[in-house]
């Protein structure tokens, strides 16, 4: 990415998913542009190293928090926290989600409720807490 174009400094970036795959992708794209970058996921040993990994090559502030998006009460433990200890978030990507391809005649209902949270609910419940701190930053 040319920073002369995108240049993000000062900036902070929280992306959901972000220990892997195109979170990971969009995490380093972020921080190459010099924004501070949250990541987060379930799984704190891949946030570890993918943390550690942008950090080094990038020399930008990043920080993670493990999370369960399907849970509401960690989405909230995310937003507060990333706002507490980022002082500021600029960017959200809600990219954490899932998929269990399968017949629809053999869909759980739970299967489904917990697909609905993840892939829907988790990201109006993160906008929702982040909106008005980031319509207030402009």
């Amino acid at each position: 990415m040319s920073r002369h174009l995108f240049d993000l400094t000062g900036r902070v970036a929280l992306v959901t998913g972000g220990s892997k795959g195109l979170g990971k992708a969009m995490a380093w794209g972020f921080a190459e542009a010099g924004a501070d970058v949250v990541i987060s996921s379930r799984h704190e040993d891949e946030l570890d190293s993918t943390a550690a990994e942008i950090r080094s090559g990038t020399g930008v502030r990043v920080r993670h928090f493990v999370a369960d998006m399907t849970r509401r009460e960690d989405v909230r433990r995310l937003a507060n926290w990333a706002l507490a200890e980022m002082g500021h978030v600029d960017i959200l990507v809600n990219n954490a989600g899932s998929n269990t391809p399968q017949p629809i005649d053999e869909i759980l209902d739970e299967d489904w409720d917990r697909l609905v949270e993840l892939n829907l609910n988790s990201c109006m419940a993160l906008t929702r807490s982040m909106v008005g701190p980031m319509k207030e930053r402009r």
